[in-house]
């Protein structure tokens, strides 16, 4: 756990008005679900919203229950809880395989795989679901059940599902916290600028078969692990970002891995990481990245939804996806506000051509996927400096 002298962090004025209406939409009896783009800060509105239930939950013998999907995110919200959210560490514990458990805490950090394996689950009187978007699956709907009757609040940025399941089936009210435009316009979000490459080293995905909505990942990995192509991502990584810290998006364990064998060629110092990798292992890259010694973390599907890098400012795209969660969730990597550097978005993968750009303002509901207005989304590709802009 982290040292606790370290200053806590003001509440943007977005962050206290969203809190306020999370506890009016609990007070009518509802589950809101709470959207805010990548960086906007989520976890800190979470750790107001349990700073005012903390108390009472002491007090009721009751414990504040915080669900993650990946253990990487579990430890970066127990302590960003702590050293943002101002919340005492002897009342912050894990719930995660590996890590020394302490039921007595008020408030438990958990990952939903731990807390399905448990056959004694916390007393929980609030629950709150990082990356709420995934709550309506099964895992997470059987877990409620075991749990009670506690009151419920999602926070995501990005409220759809590739299986169009509505989130209405876990929710009862969607609460925009704030805009993606406006948080660019007050600087407390970056807009990358998006660059993809030639016709000739893009990849071609006519004929690619679908599973479960999204491109095949076997077939998919095949056709982007070809040399052409990571020579052109590396030959435009040099182009735009030469010896800038990045994160990589591969679309699949053998072509992050060869990215990494390519870039490391080149004189770029970088890791792969994927679910198989060891926890010690991974720790140990991401510290190592933290610190510099790395230039890129190459991976696949680990590092997307919630993955706090501030330092990172070049996102690679290397996975063509269906998602737009994942093209999302991908690119808001690199899109929080930092020393007033610039983002950058290498998209190799003709995502910004399938969702548009992702600091644009999207509107969505409970009952389904994005509501989309009647303004054309066509993008164009410089031919000399391959910058993407829109088509207008």
């Amino acid at each position: 756990m982290p040292n606790q002298n370290m200053k806590t962090k003001t509440p943007r004025y977005y962050q206290v008005s969203g809190v306020q209406k999370v506890n009016k939409c609990w007070k009518a009896g509802g589950s809101p679900l709470a959207v805010l783009p990548g960086g906007g800060g989520k976890t800190l509105m979470i750790a107001m919203l349990m700073q005012e239930q903390l108390a009472a939950a002491v007090k009721r013998e009751e414990q504040l229950l915080y669900i993650a999907h990946r253990r990487e995110l579990v430890t970066q919200v127990a302590n960003k809880l702590i050293l943002d959210g101002d919340l005492p560490e002897h009342m912050v514990g894990l719930l995660l395989g590996g890590a020394v458990r302490d039921s007595s805490r008020p408030i438990q950090v958990a990952s939903i795989q731990t807390l399905h394996n448990m056959t004694s689950l916390p007393r929980a009187s609030h629950v709150f679901f990082d990356e709420g978007h995934r709550s309506v699956a099964a895992t997470y709907r059987k877990l409620l059940e075991r749990l009670g009757s506690p009151k419920v609040a999602g926070f995501t940025a990005t409220p759809t599902r590739l299986d169009g399941k509505p989130l209405g089936a876990a929710y009862t009210d969607l609460i925009e916290v704030e805009k993606m435009s406006v948080l660019i316009r007050k600087k407390f979000l970056s807009s990358p600028r998006c660059f993809s490459d030639v016709t000739e080293l893009l990849p071609q995905l006519e004929g690619l078969k679908k599973s479960a909505g999204d491109f095949n990942h076997l077939e998919l990995g095949k056709r982007m692990n070809q040399k052409y192509l990571i020579g052109g991502i590396l030959k435009n990584y040099v182009r735009w970002a030469d010896g800038r810290q990045f994160a990589g998006f591969a679309a699949s364990i053998e072509h992050s891995k060869a990215l990494v064998a390519q870039f490391y060629k080149a004189g770029y110092p970088c890791a792969h990481i994927d679910a198989n990798t060891p926890p010690q292992e991974r720790t140990e890259i991401i510290r190592r990245f933290r610190t510099g010694e790395l230039i890129g973390i190459w991976n696949y599907d680990i590092i997307s939804e919630g993955f706090d890098l501030p330092a990172c400012r070049v996102c690679i795209m290397a996975r063509p996806t269906l998602s737009y969660v994942k093209f999302q969730q991908q690119a808001a990597r690199v899109m929080r506000w930092y020393k007033g550097e610039d983002a950058l978005l290498l998209d190799h993968a003709l995502n910004i051509s399938r969702f548009y750009f992702p600091d644009i303002d999207r509107q969505f509901t409970l009952n389904g996927g994005e509501v989309l207005d009647d303004q054309p989304r066509i993008t164009k590709t410089c031919p000399s400096c391959h910058h993407l802009v829109p088509a207008d």
